[in-house]
């Protein structure tokens, strides 16, 4: 369980950073579609699929390391 909580930080900032390249050469990323996620008076780039892909791959990549 804890494994999952540690990839999904770091599925966020995988997505985060991609997405913030992408959109800063003013492209939508294709298959990623990449949109504006308002967070209050913020707008920042996210994409809801690269996040489930980069949190599964974490996710694979510590659960074979193991403890």
């Amino acid at each position: 369980m804890f494994e999952l909580i540690k990839a999904a930080l770091a599925g966020a900032v995988i997505t985060f950073v991609v997405c913030l390249f992408i959109d800063s050469g003013g492209y939508q990323g294709g298959v990623l579609a990449i949109r504006p996620l308002e967070l209050g008076e913020y707008a920042i780039a996210w994409s809801w699929s690269l996040f489930a892909a980069a949190t599964a791959l974490v996710f694979g990549l510590l659960m074979l390391m193991g403890d």
